[in-house]
């Protein structure tokens, strides 16, 4: 349901397929990039060209809403549903900051 949430915003998606199968979700180079489970350079391959590329990220993103429009919306969440998120966000941001101040990136941006 997560793919489809972000396809309804918008955004083109790279994600590993998985049992589940994103891969039936996810057009190939239309509305996302698709890596095979064990892809971890299919993904770092997958990223920086959607971020590099302002213009095939923007068609693709279209793709992703349109493709997305005709599928099933997932309920909206409650008050408690946002705090839940922005929470976990939270806890995450600080383990993601502290991880990257271990390893001395502290520029904004940086990769690798």
């Amino acid at each position: 349901m997560t793919i489809v949430e972000a396809m309804r915003c918008g955004l083109p998606v790279v994600s590993t397929d998985c049992p589940h199968e994103p891969g039936e979700i996810i057009r190939h180079g239309v509305d996302g990039c698709p890596v095979p489970r064990d892809g971890t350079l299919g993904v770092a391959d997958a990223l920086p060209a959607l971020i590099r590329d302002d213009g095939r990220r923007a068609e693709m993103g279209r793709a992703a809403r349109a493709g997305a429009a005709g599928r099933a919306a997932p309920p909206p969440p409650g008050p408690a549903d946002w705090r839940d998120r922005a929470t976990v966000l939270a806890a995450t941001a600080g383990i993601l900051a502290r991880a990257a101040v271990r390893r001395g990136r502290r520029e904004p941006g940086r990769v690798g």
